[in-house]
């Protein structure tokens, strides 16, 4: 129970951020502005409403969990709002969970009204194809969780600063895991084959769940391929907030 209430707390504290306000804004401008450029195609509208759409959509759901996921925990710790909650009886663990709650239900709406933004986007030039473009919207929101959480567990050690950057590196490496279990089979170096195979494995795979160019061609995964993706995220981001409840738990906080 506690863990909800820190999450409702969390959800409030999160849609009065005005970094919220204005990368949420940007997507959607950048989303409405995919409807203008269809022009500049005969024949691929669906294509390029999905692209800059989805595009767009991607890009600033993936921002705002980094920077607001930075900001949770180390941000309460510096503005000193954390202690009185934690002088009530609310475990550590319980106060991170609640935070990772709270933000998975921002990206997810998010994502959602971001999805039908782009949506109504195709609705405009009577085109079809919202099957492919919502088990994207899907796929994005949950790499954005992902994201987001890996976020929380850096701010539940380290500043909002460095919590932001290792987050960025994350989300932009999170796309090379293929590459680097590729070079990691044909570098010559031992140590510089085993680093690339260990980041590889403990890096999160966020182009499995890119399936943008998938909805940009109308083309459609199974449903048990969309479940086995969705689990696979909900599955990294517990793991990666339990690390940080437990780092938390163990932090000195005087």
């Amino acid at each position: 129970m506690n863990v909800l209430i820190v999450a409702r707390l969390t959800v409030q504290d999160l849609l009065r951020r005005r970094v919220l306000a204005v990368l949420g804004l940007f997507g959607v401008a950048l989303i409405l502005f995919s409807f203008p450029l269809r022009v500049l195609t005969t024949g691929e509208w669906h294509r390029v409403i999905s692209d800059v759409g989805l595009g767009a959509a991607d890009f600033s759901v993936t921002l705002i969990a980094i920077f607001l996921g930075a900001t949770l925990v180390s941000g309460d710790l510096e503005r000193r709002s954390l202690y009185p909650l934690l002088a009530r009886p609310l475990s550590r663990a319980a106060f991170v969970a609640g935070k990772a709650l709270g933000l998975t239900a921002v990206l997810c709406l998010l994502a959602v009204a971001m999805g039908a933004g782009t949506t109504f986007m195709l609705d405009l030039a009577k085109e079809k194809g919202l099957v492919p473009l919502w088990q994207a919207t899907a796929t994005m929101a949950a790499g954005a969780v992902v994201v987001g959480s890996i976020s929380v567990m850096f701010s539940s050690f380290t500043s909002t600063t460095l919590a932001s950057i290792f987050g960025l590196a994350t989300a932009l490496l999170g796309h090379l895991t293929g590459n680097m279990a590729y070079f990691g089979t044909v570098e010559q170096s031992r140590v510089g084959r085993l680093v690339l195979l260990a980041f590889s494995k403990i890096l999160p795979d966020l182009e499995r769940l890119n399936l943008k160019t998938l909805a940009s061609h109308d083309q459609t995964v199974s449903g048990a391929t969309l479940v086995a993706l969705v689990a696979y995220a909900a599955a990294y981001s517990v793991v990666a907030v339990s690390a940080g409840s437990l780092v938390f738990a163990r932090r000195d906080l005087k």
